[in-house]
């Protein structure tokens, strides 16, 4: 067999001129509705305190009523801020941080963001959808995410655990990423962008109210760089003695996003390529040759129905079928060894819910879903010669029922409980609850207090993936991880234009799954590896005036251990600032602020803390126009992330300043 090359976003612009032209037809049908009533009609107090929630109980509730320690990022933000992608969102949120290991990003959360777990104990939607795929759980915040920050209407993180409404995976919190509709931005855009290391970038939407009232959006984005000149010690040589790589870190991302809706009936595709060069070497492959690279392939098309109260009962259902691809290819010393990996699954997943108010003061939500997986290969070979180390089929399943009721005990205080029931095949059952004791001594102000318990299955990948026992072996007897967690929040409004909230929390994880070494072995496997345990506190504060300055603030101490030793990629404090301040009539700054404290590596080396500022300039040229300057990394800081597994190396340099020239017009 030979190796076939992988075609970058090979099936985008096809569908991208299909999407648009079908989209541009209908605009001659289009009213000229203008953009829905939000968060510009909302006073600062409702914006800020008392806005809507739908991910917490899969109903809309008050942010303050809600049954967690809800954080909510909105659309006004993300564009003062100059956003990109979720990552850079979610960098927002306290407790929350990105690291990236030249291959993939990772999410950390409250202290926890271990090494080669793709961010499988967080749980992303995307308006209610589970984008965590089947083979690594996995939903990858950067540009391995099918969402762009230009999309995004608003992110609502919810930290803790939630498995008592969602089932698996959502032990540490939350993201539910709610995407623009047409009514929210009529009309088209097109946004096209160059920047340091050869960055190119476009993104387009286009939105529209039709004449019977559907509702019609859709978006394309593409993006590429060169990369950054790495250099990296472990590589050094006589020739070479500062192990430098040039070329070999570049990246290409296109994705398409389409959504339509009639009436209670809501239709959404969405589709995402990926292909990223890898210069680090990784699993033992050639430093400084090329043709090592991954390519991640990410679709769903899903109909949900919401046809609003039927008297005292509101039910909602959706279905959607799923497809993920992950294709590596490495290339080794030796020319005649080159190895491949195809792992790819397709899954349909259905739900069905209902919100119930027929008892007085009493507010009930069951449901039923199942994610039964159609296929699901895991495949790893040589090619020249052909020589197979892993050739996995299965077709797992798991089914969940929940309940979970909001009795209101008084005006002040309200008690909710939930239980959910998982079926898993290969696992015994599990049953999942959380209690959540809410006080509200007015309609300003609540004060939290969250128990919960939460699980994760181990994934496909984690299960049965190797290589021959190059860098990793098979481990199927993995178990279960359970966590437990109880929460003390806080939220309040200091004053018409502020707000406050705080956090205290603990965390206690077992049967933690953890990539280890293999004693004698050069090659390593997932294991249980016992407990851990994190407790911190958090204080954010917003501030917000009507077109004027906007300010975000927050503080984190946090301490995450295992068997007594400070986890890796565990920072004891995270401080974060921004603001968006509008002067001289058409012109937008934006500054980020984000600083976070030493943490170890995998092997114990320690890595400084280090203060990292980003800033936007913006100025509008016209009604239509305009055009965008943002500098990330301003102050050309050097620093370093931990490496993961199948890394040579403890430390992976990270970008410096990077520029980025935008225009924007919309039409």
């Amino acid at each position: 067999m030979r190796l076939q090359s992988f075609a970058p976003v090979s099936f985008l612009p096809e569908l991208s001129v299909v999407c648009v032209a079908a989209l541009l037809a209908c605009a001659a049908t289009r009213t000229h509705a203008q953009p829905r009533a939000a968060e510009d009609d909302l006073s600062v107090l409702e914006q800020l305190v008392t806005q809507e929630v739908d991910s917490v109980s899969k109903y809309s509730q008050n942010t303050l009523d809600a049954p967690a320690h809800v954080t909510m990022v909105r659309r006004r933000e993300i564009e003062a801020r100059g956003h990109e992608t979720l990552a850079d969102v979610l960098k927002v949120v306290p407790g929350l941080y990105v690291t990236h290991d030249r291959a993939y990003s990772a999410l950390g959360v409250r202290g926890f963001n271990r090494p080669g777990d793709f961010s499988a104990r967080m749980l992303t939607l995307v308006d209610g959808y589970r984008v965590n795929d089947v083979i690594f759980d996995q939903a990858l915040p950067d540009y391995e995410f099918p969402i762009v920050a230009e999309w995004i209407k608003r992110v609502e993180f919810i930290a803790g655990p939630s498995s008592s409404v969602y089932g698996g995976n959502a032990l540490f919190g939350i993201a539910n990423v709610v995407t623009l509709d047409g009514a929210d931005a009529p009309g088209a855009s097109v946004k096209l962008g160059t920047g340091s290391r050869g960055t190119r970038r476009a993104v387009g939407h286009y939105g529209a109210v039709l004449e019977g009232g559907q509702d019609v959006f859709v978006g394309v984005a593409l993006y590429g760089t060169d990369g950054d000149t790495l250099r990296l010690p472990a590589y050094a040589s006589a020739g070479n003695p500062s192990g430098r790589v040039s070329g070999l870190d570049g990246m290409e991302y296109g994705s398409l996003l389409g959504k339509y809706r009639d009436g209670p009936w809501q239709f959404k595709f969405s589709a995402m390529e990926r292909r990223k060069d890898l210069a680090t070497a990784a699993y033992g492959t050639a430093f400084g040759r090329s043709g090592t690279d991954h390519v991640d392939r990410n679709a769903f098309i899903e109909a949900a129905w919401s046809p609003g109260s039927m008297g005292n009962w509101h039910p909602e259902a959706r279905v959607s079928l799923g497809h993920y691809v992950f294709k590596g290819r490495y290339v080794y010393e030796d020319p005649e060894v080159r190895n491949v990996d195809d792992l790819r699954a397709t899954w349909l997943a259905s739900e069905y819910r209902t919100t119930w108010r027929g008892w007085l003061n009493h507010t009930i939500v069951m449901g039923v879903e199942g994610r039964k997986a159609l296929s699901a290969r895991l495949h790893n070979f040589d090619v020249d010669p052909n020589e197979t180390y892993l050739s996995h089929h299965s077709r797992p399943y798991t089914v969940g029922a929940f309940v979970q009721d909001q009795y209101r005990l008084s005006e002040r205080w309200s008690l909710t409980t939930g239980l959910r029931l998982d079926v898993t095949e290969d696992f015994s059952p599990e049953l999942s609850p959380r209690a959540a004791l809410v006080y509200r001594p007015d309609g300003h102000r609540a004060w939290k207090l969250l128990v919960g318990r939460a699980f994760r299955t181990p994934n496909l990948s984690e299960r049965y993936y190797e290589d021959g026992g190059f860098s990793q072996i098979a481990n199927p007897d993995l178990e279960r991880e359970h966590i437990v967690t109880v929460e003390l929040a806080m939220e309040q409004a200091l004053d018409e234009r502020t707000r406050l909230s705080a956090s205290l929390y603990r965390y206690e994880l077992r049967d933690l799954i953890e990539m280890q070494p293999v004693d004698g072995e050069d090659y390593e496997q997932y294991r249980n590896v016992g407990s851990a345990r994190a407790v911190g506190v958090e204080v954010e504060v917003e501030h917000a005036r009507p077109g004027s300055i906007e300010v975000r603030a927050s503080a984190v101490l946090q301490e995450a251990r295992a068997g007594g030793e400070r986890l890796s990629n565990a920072p004891r404090w995270l401080l974060k600032a921004g603001t968006g301040v509008p002067f001289a009539g058409r012109w937008l700054l934006g500054v980020e602020l984000n600083a976070m404290g030493s943490r170890r590596t995998r092997g114990g080396e320690r890595l400084d803390a280090r203060v990292l500022a980003d800033a936007m300039l913006r100025c509008h040229i016209s009604p239509h126009a305009e055009w965008q300057l943002r500098v990330t990394n301003l102050g050309d800081v050097h620093y370093d992330d931990p490496a993961t597994p199948g890394l040579a190396f403890e430390r992976v340099p990270q970008s410096g300043r990077r520029l980025q020239l935008s225009w924007q017009g919309r039409f």
